[in-house]
C-alpha cells in the first residue's frame, strides 16, 4: 500500500515538475499564445494606424498642423485663442510619438509558427493539469509540486524509518527471548524449593491437612515472560489441587500472602505490607506464631496488620486504636483512630483477651504478652 501511494504521488510531482514552472509563467504562456494567434493582424492594425497619423496623403498629423497653423495667425486675438494654439502643439507632438511607437511596436511583433506550436502544447498540458488538480494559477501548481515533494521526503523517510524499526525489534525480541528463556530457567529451578518451604510452614499457621504446589507451563512472550504459572491448593487434603484463590477464604488467602511474602520479603522490595484480619479462624499458639512471623517482618518492613487478636496486636511496636463516637448533637458516629500509650495498650489487650469486662487475669495476661516483646 505504501509502495503504490509513492508511486502515485511521484507520478503526480513528475507530471507538475516537467512543465519547470516559474512564477506567474503559465499567465505569460497565455498573453504570449494571444499575441502569436494574432500576430499578423496585430502588425497591420499598427502599421495602419501609424501610416493614417503620419505617412498617407492628407494624414491626420497633416491636417492638424495645418489647424494649428491657421489658428496661430491669431494668437494674439485672445488668450483663449492663445491657449488653444498651445494645446494643438502638444496634441501635435503626441501623436508623432505615438505614430512612431506604433512603428516600433509592429516592427518588434514577429509571426513565429514554430514558437506558435510550442507554447500552444505546454498551455495545453498545463491547463490539464491545471483543471486535474481544480486549481486556476501558476502559483497554486507550484505549490501543489512542493507539498508533493515534501510528501515524498516522509514517505521515503518513513520508509527507512520503519525498516530501522523492524531491525531494532527483531533484535530486541531476540534479546527479550533470550532473558525470558534464562528467567524461566531459573524459575523452574526455584519452583520446587519455594513450594517445599512454604508447605513446612502451612501447619504451623494453621493449615494442617493442606498443601501447596505451583503449577508451570509455557505461553506466548508477554512482559511478565514466557511462563505460565499458577499457584495450587489443597485445604483439606483431598488430592485435588484448585486455584488458590478459588480454594481459600480471605483471611486464609491473608495467612498464604504473609508466608509468601516472607519467603521473599529478601529478594522484593516491598517497603509497606498491610494484612486486614490475617487472624481470622485461628487462636492460641497458632496465633502467636502468625504474630512472629509478622514481627520478624517488620525487622526490614513496615508491616500494618488489622487484628482482633491480643497475641498478634502484642507483638506490634505501635498499636493504634479504631473505634467509633457519637456525637452529642446529632447522634452521628465518627470513626476516630487513636496511637494508644503503653498503659492504655494493657488496657485494650486485656479487653481484647476478656471482653469488657476488667479482669486482674487479663490485666496480668496482657502484661506478660507485652513484656514478651
Amino acid at each position: 500500500k505504501a509502495t503504490a501511494e509513492q508511486d502515485y504521488t511521484q507520478f503526480i510531482f513528475d507530471e507538475i515538475d516537467e512543465l519547470n514552472l516559474k512564477g506567474g509563467e503559465i499567465e505569460n504562456w497565455e498573453q504570449n499564445l494571444n499575441l502569436l494567434s494574432n500576430a499578423q493582424a496585430i502588425k497591420d492594425t499598427m502599421l495602419g494606424a501609424a501610416n493614417q497619423l503620419l505617412n498617407s496623403e492628407q494624414s491626420i498629423i497633416d491636417q492638424l498642423q495645418q489647424i494649428s497653423k491657421n489658428i496661430k495667425n491669431y494668437v494674439g486675438a485672445t488668450p483663449e485663442i492663445g491657449t488653444l494654439s498651445e494645446r494643438l502643439f502638444s496634441c501635435l507632438e503626441e501623436l508623432k510619438d505615438i505614430a512612431t511607437e506604433l512603428e516600433i511596436q509592429e516592427s518588434n511583433i514577429t509571426s513565429d509558427e514554430e514558437e506558435l506550436q510550442s507554447v500552444t502544447e505546454k498551455l495545453g498540458q498545463a491547463n490539464r493539469i491545471l483543471h486535474k488538480h481544480n486549481i486556476t494559477t501558476t502559483d497554486e501548481l507550484i505549490e501543489l509540486r512542493e507539498e508533493l515533494s515534501e510528501k515524498l521526503y516522509t514517505i521515503s523517510t518513513t520508509e527507512t524509518d520503519i525498516a530501522e524499526l523492524e531491525k531494532q525489534a527483531g533484535l530486541t525480541k531476540s534479546t527479550s527471548t533470550k532473558a525470558a528463556k534464562n528467567l524461566s530457567i531459573k524459575r523452574i529451578e526455584g519452583i520446587k524449593k519455594f513450594s517445599e518451604a512454604l508447605n513446612s510452614m502451612l501447619p504451623d499457621l494453621g493449615f494442617v491437612n493442606a498443601s501447596f504446589d505451583i503449577q508451570h507451563s509455557f505461553k506466548e512472550m508477554t512482559t511478565n515472560g514466557i511462563d505460565d504459572i499458577q499457584f495450587r491448593f489443597d485445604a483439606n487434603n483431598t488430592g485435588q489441587m484448585q486455584p488458590l484463590q478459588k480454594a481459600v477464604s480471605g483471611g486464609e488467602m491473608s495467612r498464604i500472602m504473609l508466608m509468601i511474602k516472607y519467603l521473599l520479603a529478601h529478594t522484593t522490595d516491598m517497603p509497606c505490607m498491610i494484612f486486614d484480619e490475617i487472624d481470622i479462624g485461628i487462636s492460641g499458639e497458632t496465633a502467636l506464631k502468625v504474630g512472629n512471623l509478622l514481627q520478624k517482618l517488620a525487622a526490614k518492613h513496615q508491616v500494618i496488620s488489622i487484628t482482633h487478636l491480643p497475641q498478634i496486636a502484642a507483638k506490634a511496636k505501635q498499636h493504634l486504636f479504631v473505634y467509633k463516637e457519637a456525637s452529642d448533637k446529632n447522634s452521628i458516629r465518627t470513626t476516630k483512630v487513636k496511637k494508644l500509650l503503653p498503659a492504655e495498650r494493657i488496657k485494650i489487650i486485656a479487653e481484647m483477651l476478656s471482653g469488657n469486662q476488667e479482669s486482674a487475669t487479663a490485666t496480668k495476661t496482657a502484661e506478660e504478652l507485652l513484656g514478651a516483646n
